[in-house]
């Protein structure tokens, strides 16, 4: 039998997009959030079966979501946008996060 080898084989893709405004990556039709201080920057989107990871230029983690297939959904980490709904308190009425807070909260 030959030898398995002692390195595994990535099977990812990496593909690259921009991170807009919103602080979102887009990939086939659905949007993952990446840290809103990387906003307008390129970053690298490794692309698995079942798992979507953001990567940065020097390709540390910034973030891992679930993989969408449903065109139009979002995978949204809120917690990464606290900074800056603490630097605007009135977008909090705007945001993802509204929505999901208890009424008597909201």
């Amino acid at each position: 039998m030959a030898p398995v080898n002692k390195i595994p084989f990535d099977t990812a893709r990496y593909e690259s997009r921009k991170v807009n405004k919103f602080g979102l990556v887009e990939f086939g039709g659905c949007r993952y959030s990446a840290n809103p201080k990387y906003v307008g920057q390129s970053v690298t989107l490794k692309v698995m079966a079942h798992e979507i990871q953001i990567l940065s230029k020097d390709l540390s983690p910034i973030a891992k979501h679930p993989r969408l297939f449903a065109t139009g959904d979002e995978s949204i980490h809120y917690i990464d946008f606290i900074d800056m709904i603490k630097a605007r308190p009135n977008a909090l009425k705007y945001s993802g996060i509204y929505t999901l807070l208890p009424s008597s909260w909201q």
